[in-house]
């Protein structure tokens, strides 16, 4: 039987959970999928997402949410609402013990019918990040672009 995803928005006493969450699938990309290439960006090194005061910050001015599976925490997202067409999902992560079950995908797709008005979708990846780019791929984002000297790779899918 498929364990129920859900999520609910993020409340500013969860800022330290919120940057736990962030600081565990980071790390855990960045070791796992560390990338072989002879220069590193000065970025990959940061830490910002553990940065406490900052998520609380996310969640005072933008929908911050928690996702949850039988309710265990398992991840975290956020968005901005760009325009009346566009929103951009940031900082989509999910607990490394957790990732590899379809959650990805599911959450995904209850994003999309959370905000159904938004026609367009915008987000950008690390390109070492060779799951998420799976992922977004498999959902239906293209590849749109690079930014920061190629480092980063921005996707968009119009629903």
């Amino acid at each position: 039987m498929e364990k129920e995803l859900k999520f609910r928005r993020a409340t500013v006493n969860e800022g330290e959970l919120i940057s736990e969450i962030k600081t565990r699938s980071y790390r855990d990309e960045k070791e796992r999928f560390k990338p072989k290439v002879d220069k590193i960006p000065k970025w990959f090194y940061s830490e910002w997402y553990i940065d406490i005061p900052e998520n609380i910050r996310l969640i005072n001015e933008y929908d911050v949410y928690l996702l949850l599976v039988e309710d265990v925490i398992i991840g975290t997202f956020w968005v901005i609402d760009i325009d009346i067409d566009t929103i951009e999902l940031e900082d989509f992560c999910i607990l490394p013990e957790y990732q590899g079950f379809g959650y990805g995908f599911k959450a995904l797709s209850m994003m999309e019918e959370l905000y159904a008005e938004k026609k367009k979708w915008e987000l950008s990846t690390p390109f070492y990040s060779v799951r998420n780019q799976y992922l977004y791929e498999k959902y239906g984002y293209k590849k749109v672009g690079t930014r920061s000297e190629e480092t980063v790779i921005l996707y968009e899918k119009v629903v």
